[in-house]
């Protein structure tokens, strides 16, 4: 099995449960395969997106492990601005504490928030129902916290001020 067939065995996992799903193999302008997968929309119908790589680990030269480390990682729509770049991190931090799938991260270079999160499977335990089990919690959280993140991000609020409005409800 190479990562191809892979990404291959989750896009048909993900049709068989009539996800938005697309396979773009690699090219001279895609460096490598990767799996989409539409998530939805956010308010301002901006998609949430996400990709699904693979690549196969090396554990011995000499010999195949047949294992894959997929990373499945979805962009949110915005920047961060400078000024709130602090509380938005502080944000992140606290809400991976939450999340049983932490993943949220900070590009600091990109002023970007994102969610990640990599699995390690053996090409024979490909467990579809923890795959889409992973799929559906990615875009639980993101349809969870992308506004709150994106209001902290943009200045629309503060942290402290978010804290306040979550403590009251």
């Amino acid at each position: 099995m190479n990562e191809l067939n892979v990404l291959k065995a989750i896009e048909k996992m993900a049709k068989a449960e009539q996800l938005d799903v697309s396979l773009f193999e690699s090219s001279e302008k895609i460096p490598y395969d990767v799996l989409t997968v539409f998530l939805g929309a956010d308010a301002k119908s901006r998609p949430f997106v996400l990709n699904i790589t693979a690549q196969k680990q090396v554990l011995d030269p000499k010999k195949d492990s047949g294992i894959f480390r997929i990373p499945f990682q979805v962009k949110l729509p915005f920047k961060i601005a400078d000024f709130s770049f602090s509380q938005t991190s502080n944000l992140v931090s606290l809400l991976n504490h939450f999340l049983d799938l932490p993943g949220l991260e900070v590009n600091e270079v990109e002023n970007e928030v994102s969610y990640r999160y990599v699995l390690l499977v053996d090409k024979d335990g490909m467990n579809e129902s923890l795959i889409i089990g992973i799929i559906g919690m990615i875009k639980f959280i993101i349809d969870m916290h992308a506004s709150a993140i994106e209001s902290v991000a943009t200045g629309e609020i503060t942290y402290d001020e978010l804290l306040e409005k979550a403590l009251k409800i």
